[in-house]
């Protein structure tokens, strides 16, 4: 494109292009650009049940029912109901599961990749390709390498 600039630039038309080129440009960007996330699911209201999602530094927030939700207590009471929780599954499997259940794009490729590098060290080989993996461990990394969009 470079090499045909001066060629372009004497279009009869080269500005009107441009400008539409930077309009379209404007439209997709919100669609392909990853924005940095700010707030996480850290659980569901005990009322309505709806995700809860919270910040860092948040400690307690009002949910869209009326509920006041104490964010450190829904946290820990996250965590501790995913260190109980083991799925066993393939990696294949536990892709489709986290793609099906909290919407990440995570390849079975990668999670055999975490495997290999010890990332997941509460997974334990079951058999014929089936692991026991650990909820929790599985969803961080999930949650850090996902193309979900925030």
């Amino acid at each position: 494109m470079q090499s045909h600039l001066a060629w372009l630039c004497k279009a009869t038309n080269a500005g009107r292009f441009l400008r539409q080129l930077i309009r379209l440009n404007r439209r997709i960007e919100p669609y392909v650009d990853r924005r940095p996330r700010t707030r996480r699911i850290i659980g569901v209201c005990p009322e309505c049940g709806r995700e809860v999602m919270a910040a860092k530094g948040e400690s307690l927030l009002l949910c869209k029912c009326g509920n006041p939700i104490n964010v450190a207590e829904l946290r820990e009471q996250g965590r501790d109901k995913a260190e109980s929780i083991h799925l066993t599954k393939t990696p294949a499997g536990m892709s489709q599961w986290l793609r099906e259940n909290y919407g990440y794009e995570v390849s079975r490729k990668q999670i055999s990749n975490w495997l290999n590098r010890g990332k997941l060290p509460s997974s334990k080989p079951v058999d014929d390709g089936y692991r026991e993996f650990n909820i929790r461990e599985i969803l961080a990394l999930a949650m850090g390498s996902s193309t979900r969009p925030a």
